[in-house]
């Protein structure tokens, strides 16, 4: 399970974390790779919880819970494991900086900053340092001060990109268009798959007037990195104008796929996704290329732990659009993947209540029942199927028996 989209941290952020004995590095290497693959459950997430409570000076473990948290959009139980890990060992710029992302993911962008301020007096020549707070600077649209920073971060790394796209931004701060082109052209020299790069191209170029160049710029990013939000957003609002609503529409399919664990986002998502399915169909989109779009997202979002909710997204679309047999049909295939998403089998036990297929109703609340029995709409929906199913066996009993007596 990877990490959330990065924000404004550097490209290379590798860890190199120690365990305090050998046994608990198999431990936690296992989770690891349990989180990287999207794999690890519920009863496997309770164990690394309980094991960072009774090993709370392993520094890896809290890194790793750390991570845990912030792809399910935990964000202060997130920095907590950072901030934990930091005073068990503060000597290393990588956990300033997991810490300054969350604090900015979760709309703390002043104890972001401090956290870099801090950080960067502690590593005044790390590159990562510098170029973080230099995104962080453009994200607050401080360009006085990037524009201080932009040039000691190339200087640490001529050969990051990142800084490249950095510089291209302050260049659109400036309105300076062409530099901003200029810059992420090198960037993209540099590294010729790097999304962030065409999506600072493609601005550039639209700030130009040169739209079509633009759209071309953003189909070679999405080629490379479907979910990248930034550039899918740009996708979005070029293929639009364009008049391709197909290719908006898999854009927008790439932000469900970034956002499933981002609840102040995800209803607007959907809604977006209707919207362009409805216009993609209008120009002749046909079934099949609307579900090849969705699966292609879905097969890009394997081993990143965001798959299962993703096609559980879908299924709300399609429900949403008040068609029940697709719906189950991406909420079972979200379960084979995450079986123990109480919530899913609720969803098809209420497709089943439309069709009318009471007894299978019943079957999904019970499974669903069985896996979350705390949750009041479960409960709810259960205990009246339970009673409407009894009410329609005790009736079709009663109609045997007149049947048979009268």
């Amino acid at each position: 399970m990877t990490p959330p989209k990065k924000i404004f941290l550097p490209i290379a952020l590798a860890m190199t974390l120690t365990s305090a004995s050998a046994a608990n590095q198999l431990d936690l290497n296992r989770a690891e790779q349990l989180i990287d693959s999207g794999k690890l459950d519920g009863k496997q997430a309770s164990e690394l919880i309980e094991f960072v409570r009774t090993h709370p000076k392993n520094l890896k473990g809290h890194i790793i819970l750390g991570r845990y948290y912030s792809i399910y959009n935990l964000g202060e139980l997130a920095a907590a494991q950072y901030e934990q890990a930091l005073k068990i060992d503060s000597k290393q710029p990588d956990i300033w900086l997991y810490l300054a992302n969350e604090k900015y993911r979760h709309r703390k962008p002043a104890e972001a900053m401090k956290l870099l301020n801090e950080a960067e007096k502690r590593f005044p020549k790390s590159h990562e340092i510098l170029i973080g707070k230099c995104n962080l600077l453009l994200k607050q649209n401080n360009l006085a001060e990037a524009i201080k920073y932009l040039p000691k971060a190339q200087a640490s790394d001529p050969k990051d990109p990142e800084v490249y796209v950095a510089y291209s931004r302050a260049c659109m701060l400036s309105h300076k268009y062409p530099e901003a082109l200029e810059q992420a052209n090198h960037a993209l020299s540099l590294k010729s798959d790097y999304s962030e790069a065409y999506a600072a191209q493609a601005q550039a170029l639209i700030a130009l007037g040169k739209d079509k160049e633009a759209l071309h710029a953003l189909i070679s990013g999405f080629k490379y990195d479907s979910l990248n939000k930034t550039l899918n957003k740009l996708l979005i609002q070029e293929a639009e104008k364009s008049g391709t609503p197909g290719l908006a529409f898999e854009a927008a399919l790439g932000i469900i796929g970034v956002d499933v664990n981002n609840i102040n986002e995800l209803d607007d998502d959907k809604e977006k996704v209707i919207s362009l399915m409805h216009a993609a169909q209008k120009s002749g989109a046909t079934d099949s290329s609307i579900s090849s779009s969705i699966e292609k997202i879905s097969n890009e979002l394997k081993g990143t732990g965001h798959q299962a909710k993703y096609l559980f997204c879908i299924g709300d679309i399609y429900d949403k659009l008040k068609q029940p047999q697709k719906a189950m049909t991406f909420y079972r295939q979200g379960l084979t993947i995450d079986p123990s998403y109480a919530r899913a089998y609720l969803r098809i036990g209420e497709d089943y209540e439309l069709l009318y297929q009471n007894e299978k109703a019943l079957e999904n609340y019970r499974k669903a029942y069985t896996l979350k029995h705390t949750d009041l709409e479960i409960v709810s929906r259960l205990t009246a199927m339970e009673k409407k199913v009894s009410e329609e066996k005790n009736n079709a009993l009663l109609k045997l028996f007149n049947s048979i007596h009268f």
